[in-house]
């Protein structure tokens, strides 16, 4: 699942998945669960495990698919503008390991 941060029309930013690289499932237009978007980010949290699910029922029932686009649920990727992944992380952490010794201590 490629989990992406977008807009419609430069609207508030929302959490969804590509699917087949030309369609978006919008996560909370197809549960129906508007959240901030990085409350969708909590791979431990039940927002999380509700968007795989439905997810894994677009991919595999292609009537599930049907009726979410019909709700707009699933929008065209031409018309989404794509952001930033994570809006505002809290940490960023990064490790170089370009020479022996930085390899050495991770």
């Amino acid at each position: 699942m490629k989990i992406v941060t977008f807009s419609i029309d430069d609207k508030d930013p929302r959490v969804g998945a590509l699917l087949a690289g030309e369609l978006v499932l919008d996560f909370a237009a197809a549960l129906g669960k508007d959240q901030n978007p990085l409350a969708w980010l909590d791979l431990d949290g039940k927002l999380f495990n509700d968007a795989r699910a439905m997810y894994e029922r677009v991919t595999k029932d292609g009537a599930t698919l049907n009726q979410l686009r019909e709700g707009e649920a699933i929008v065209d990727r031409a018309r989404v503008k794509l952001l930033a992944p994570v809006a505002r992380p809290g940490k960023i952490i990064c490790v170089g390991l370009n020479y022996r010794d930085h390899a050495a201590e991770s």
